[in-house]
């Protein structure tokens, strides 16, 4: 158990107990209860361990999720200061690199985020949120090719968690590859059949299928999408 405790960041049970609720709690990130949930959690955990890095990311990636749900710009700089925080605490472990770099993406700082997303993979190769970030990261500098193999890395990383699939199927959608989004979605509807979020995609990726693809027939006699038509649509962001 000691063992379990010192990779974890702290040697405190309660305050482990705490952080791993806080994780599971932020799992269902498009729940804005359940986000919130998580930042109490986090927060409780603090109080018990306030040197707890992990703590303070995960507390940051809550924030984060806040701002993203509410628009509301103070959690910005509030997930920043967690963000760094966890870093200064313990730079050699990801979870702080991560919650960095999740916010300078989110913030426009590309290469900040690469670099910071870059450090946490080295450091901790098996979390999905470093692949979401740097296929985002890659994404928004044009790298068409390096965000989808960075899409699909996450995907096999874990296969059996909706949000993977969904961050792959809205890439997809956006590009006009509908037939591989509508793959994608029903992965997240099969795996998270209490979400609206699946749903929501899928049915964008259907009615633009038939409505656009119609139209593409019908100009030309082929079905494809205009990329650029299909990126105006708006689909759930995970």
């Amino acid at each position: 158990m000691e063992k379990t405790l010192l990779a974890a960041g702290t040697t405190i049970p309660s305050a482990y107990s705490s952080y791993l609720q806080g994780q599971g709690y932020l799992q269902d990130y498009h729940d804005p209860a359940r986000v919130e949930a998580a930042a109490r959690l986090f927060e409780e955990a603090l109080r018990i361990d306030a040197g707890y890095a992990e703590a303070h990311a995960g507390l940051g990636e809550a924030l984060w999720h806040q701002y993203l749900l509410t628009n509301e710009s103070r959690w910005v700089d509030a997930a920043l200061t967690r963000c760094r925080m966890s870093v200064e605490l313990d730079g050699l472990e990801a979870a702080g690199h991560v919650c960095l770099g999740t916010v300078y993406i989110g913030t426009g700082r590309y290469e900040e985020a690469v670099r910071e997303l870059k450090i946490a993979k080295s450091l901790d190769p098996s979390r999905d949120l470093v692949f979401k970030g740097l296929a985002d990261a890659y994404l928004a500098r044009g790298e068409l090719e390096l965000a989808e193999d960075t899409y699909k890395e996450a995907v096999a990383a874990r296969p059996h968690y909706w949000a993977p699939h969904n961050w792959l199927g809205i890439f997809y959608h956006r590009q006009g590859r509908l037939e591989e989004a509508l793959a994608s979605f029903s992965q997240v509807v099969r795996l998270a059949p209490d979400s609206y979020l699946g749903y929501s995609n899928l049915g964008a990726s259907y009615y633009f299928s038939g409505q656009l693809g119609r139209r593409a027939r019908t100009s030309s006699g082929r079905s494809r999408s205009s990329p650029t038509t299909i990126s105006r649509c708006r689909t759930w962001e995970p």
